[in-house]
């Protein structure tokens, strides 16, 4: 070269990276050569925190679960890249426990019905469903229509999934082939490699909309629905119970317990990161729990909720895993009426009601009124089961 030149290299691998560099190489006296190394950066894949875990039994899979379609012996998964006949392979994290972590260049596969009984559909998005397309040629395309050919029967052994499209082509088993690095689909299982499915790990629950209860999971989450989160701020004995609500966006902890208004039929968290091995304390008494507990003397005398009250518990009261109580603490200092905290009154008999929820500027008085305990708030008469009087 003579005088300074810049060449830009552009470098784009099969999983689907583009990286570029510039590269600029000084004067030289004509006729040298000049050797030099280049540093690709530039597109990276963004890996997400959530966890996706190896399926052994097909009857762990059940429609809306979001999958991932990996090659069983190799670090590779189905790619969002449709090509031409098949389906680009990208590379994936395997932890070697079971569980993989993927990026935004893996395609996330929802599981629906597939169009005859016992089979399932691959919605991949906008790009619509998986399906098998080759009479005589090896192909795994995509279309925006459920037929036959993009329904598909699961069967699962020692975690290798054989899966088959159903419409009657002579190449309908899908496979890796690592030769090529593409998934597509094959005469049989000796043609390709085999395929393994991972599903996304989410805890669900069914609620009551506008109902509280109380939660506790064993790994963090930034990605949920279905329900507003609190904190408890402090607990009031014979006062009440202060709530401090999540802002949005803001991740459940691992192992902390939090109370829920729901705001749907169904609850829905997914997991990320790593696991939590015991639950962490709460903040004013709120004490979390990873399994059952038995109906026994542990909760005597503490609060929990259920009906959408809270209850004080006797001995013959239960609490199921992934939920918490409320430890009748000793009384904390009153508390600052800070925006986004609310105050759930508690009556010194045996339940409140939960809906009675105040904010701040509330006022609650009790009082003794014909030998009944009662309580007023803003000029109006409840019992301590929270019924207006």
């Amino acid at each position: 070269a003579d005088g300074n030149k810049q060449i830009t290299v552009t470098y784009t691998p099969t999983n689907g990276n583009t990286h570029e560099a510039t590269l600029t190489i000084a004067s030289t006296t004509v006729g040298e050569e000049a050797s030099f190394d280049v540093t690709l950066s530039g597109q990276g894949m963004v890996v997400e925190n959530s966890i996706w875990t190896l399926v052994e039994d097909v009857n762990d899979l059940q429609v809306g679960d979001q999958i991932v379609i990996a090659a069983a012996e190799y670090d590779y998964a189905l790619s969002t890249n449709q090509k031409t006949n098949n389906r680009d392979a990208v590379t994936i994290i395997n932890n070697g426990d079971g569980t993989i972590k993927i990026h935004s260049l893996v395609q996330v596969v929802t599981l629906e019905e597939g169009i005859t009984s016992g089979t399932w559909s691959f919605n991949v998005g906008a790009k619509g469903y998986l399906y098998a397309d080759g009479v005589d040629e090896n192909w795994l395309k995509s279309k925006t229509t459920k037929d036959a050919n993009g329904s598909w029967t699961i069967s699962i052994t020692d975690g290798k999934a054989s899966v088959l499209g159903q419409g009657g082509n002579a190449r309908e088993t899908m496979l890796y082939n690592n030769n090529n690095e593409i998934f597509s689909c094959y005469a049989d299982e000796t043609k390709g490699k085999a395929i393994a499915i991972y599903k996304k790990q989410v805890y669900t629950r069914d609620v009551t909309p506008d109902n509280y209860g109380t939660i506790c999971l064993p790994y963090a989450s930034s990605d949920y629905s279905g329900a507003e989160f609190y904190e408890v701020s402090s607990l009031e004995v014979g006062k009440g119970l202060w709530l401090d609500e999540l802002a949005v966006g803001t991740a459940l902890a691992a192992g902390k317990p939090y109370i829920f208004k729901a705001t749907a039929d169904k609850i829905v968290v997914a997991y990320e990161g790593a696991k939590q091995g015991s639950p962490v304390a709460g903040v004013g008494g709120l004490t979390g729990t990873f399994t059952d507990i038995a109906a026994n003397t542990d909760l005597v005398g503490h609060y929990i909720i259920a009906d959408n009250k809270i209850w004080i518990a006797n001995d013959q009261n239960t609490l199921p895993a992934n939920r918490a109580y409320i430890a009748n603490t000793v009384p904390t200092t009153e508390q600052p009426q800070l925006p986004g905290r609310r105050r759930v009154c508690m009556g010194e008999n045996a339940t409140t009601g939960f809906d009675q929820i105040v904010a701040p500027e509330g006022k609650a008085v009790k009082v003794i009124e014909n030998g009944q305990l009662i309580i007023i708030r803003d000029g109006v008469k409840y019992n301590v089961q929270g019924v207006r009087l």
